[in-house]
């Protein structure tokens, strides 16, 4: 008997791809999660402040909203095989899992943002909000890779333009003017 004639066959299981797990997935998705129940602890905490007082931190807040649910999407997307991270995981598969240097090119950015904006608000009572708030978004937006260059430096004095627009003009807020 030939072996394509040997009888029934066992199905074969599909191998798992460790990137595609739903451990995996709950892993990756942890810490987003947690920011989001944060923040809307932080929103129901400011529910009896005056409008004025609330603005600002509603604000950040909302912008962190668009950012996780940036993330959560990329992060579903990238486990159903359709996601945007695996463009750049593609040169770091090659390396093993534990690699320093693979950690540290993923954490960068963020570690650099979070300095950043530690800077930031340093300079903003020194230097003021309006002088501090351009330099920190034209920093921000390199480390973030913003090419070209010039996209960043009309990224940030459009944005630094509507932030003085919307609080000092509209609403009447003063921001620190430094000292």
């Amino acid at each position: 008997m030939s072996p394509l004639n040997a009888g029934p066959t066992r199905p074969v299981a599909a191998p798992v791809d460790p990137e595609r797990s739903r451990l995996r997935l709950a892993g990756r998705l942890v810490v987003p999660i947690l920011v989001l129940g944060y923040l809307l602890a932080f929103a129901v905490s400011t529910r009896d402040l005056r409008f004025e007082a609330r603005v600002f931190p509603l604000s950040v807040g909302a912008v962190a909203l668009l950012v996780l649910v940036s993330i959560l999407i990329d992060e579903l997307r990238c486990w159903r095989g359709q996601g945007t991270r695996t463009e750049l995981a593609g040169t770091v598969r090659t390396q093993p899992q534990h690699d320093p240097r693979r950690l540290w090119r993923t954490a960068r950015p963020g570690f650099l943002a979070a300095i950043l904006t530690a800077l930031l608000t340093a300079a903003a009572g020194q230097v003021g909000f309006f002088v501090a708030l351009p330099v920190f978004l034209l920093a921000l937006l390199t480390v973030l890779g913003a090419r070209p260059w010039w996209v960043a430096v009309v990224a940030a004095a459009l944005y630094s333009g509507v932030v003085f627009i919307v609080f000092d003009v509209l609403m009447g807020m003063r921001l620190p003017t430094g000292g």
